[in-house]
């Protein structure tokens, strides 16, 4: 049997084998065309072909709407076509939008307003490739220095030995203060379970200029790296939800877990800082690929400020449209 599909207002041939409805029971023929779906869908997959997918989900359409099919087999064909649906946006959708670096938020602009100064005022950039990495702090100072236009010209000058001087160097100046380059991805520690010898991560990553996040359970030797399918603004319509696969990875790797380590949280108070008493917890120690070691526990973590802000700017999708 031969079946056309209308894509772009042009009729397209199906060439997957469709089994003969004569030939077979009702219920065979539904099982053959649900594994008809399944390898439509693999290939869809593979070969990121949304004709694939199309087709996949035409043939689930058909199985829900025949009245001769049960309903678990018509439940089983909405999920199909709902997942059809999805790889066709993740085709569709894959790499329209470039990922963006981390943005700050308004409350976190200070405007400074700068007077006229007496002095030529000048300004760097560090724009260096690989010189500035997210996630790290720089302090910078600098001096200036200017071509001696005198230099070859010692007859010109009172002391002619300054005309060896090819460049006039001022002074350093002192260091600014402290530019923190936000990170890209965040990771804070949950729970600990020395039963399993695991512990449990609250991921955060920026992606496609939202805040997303997600769980994963870490072993000692585990990476951090992994996909998981989270909410985010529909590239096509911010307004709709798009379940997008997003790229959870951090360069770190767990080296250590200890699961009975003393920790005391410290309270800011208007007289200084006050220590509470200690508890036991766990706490987690990742290394990167330049050997820097990392410490979470799990603690301090409940706690933490940067992960209460991130809480708070993660993307959630709008009442009604999950």
């Amino acid at each position: 049997m031969n079946r056309f599909l209308w894509l772009d207002d042009a009729p397209v041939q199906s060439t997957a084998a469709t089994p003969d409805p004569i030939s077979v029971s009702p219920k065979e023929f539904t099982k053959k065309r649900f594994a008809e779906i399944d390898e439509l869908l693999k290939l869809a997959e593979k070969n990121k072909d949304v004709n694939s997918a199309i087709q996949a989900q035409n043939i689930a359409l058909e199985i829900e709407e025949s009245s001769s099919n049960s309903a678990s087999d018509k439940q089983k064909a909405q999920t199909l076509r709902k997942k059809a649906n999805q790889i066709q946006k993740d085709i569709e959708f894959g790499d329209k939008l470039p990922d963006k670096g981390p943005t700050p938020s308004g409350d976190s602009i200070i405007k400074i307003v700068r007077e006229p100064l007496p002095k030529q005022q000048v300004w760097i950039h560090d724009a260096f490739p690989g010189s500035v990495l997210p996630g790290k702090a720089y302090q910078y100072r600098m001096r200036v220095q200017i071509f001696n236009r005198l230099a070859g010209f010692p007859e010109r000058l009172e002391t002619p030995a300054d005309a060896q001087v090819i460049f006039v160097a001022g002074p350093w100046s002192e260091p600014s203060d402290p530019i923190t380059i936000e990170a890209p991805a965040h990771v804070f520690l949950t729970r600990g379970d020395d039963t399993k010898e695991e512990v449990t991560v609250e991921l955060y990553k920026w992606y496609r200029a939202v805040w997303v996040t997600s769980r994963q359970k870490l072993k000692i030797g585990d990476s951090i790296d992994i996909e998981d399918r989270v909410d985010t603004p529909d590239p096509t319509n911010p307004k709709e939800v798009y379940a997008a696969k997003v790229p959870f990875r951090m360069d770190a790797m767990v080296v250590d877990i200890d699961f009975d380590r003393a920790a005391r949280e410290r309270k800011i108070e208007r007289g200084g800082v006050r220590f509470l008493a200690p508890e036991r917890t766990s706490a987690v120690v990742f290394v990167d690929s330049t050997g820097q070691l990392q410490e979470r526990v799990e603690a301090l973590d409940r706690t933490d400020a940067t992960r209460s802000l991130l809480k708070s700017r993660v993307w959630k999708a709008p009442k009604g449209k999950k």
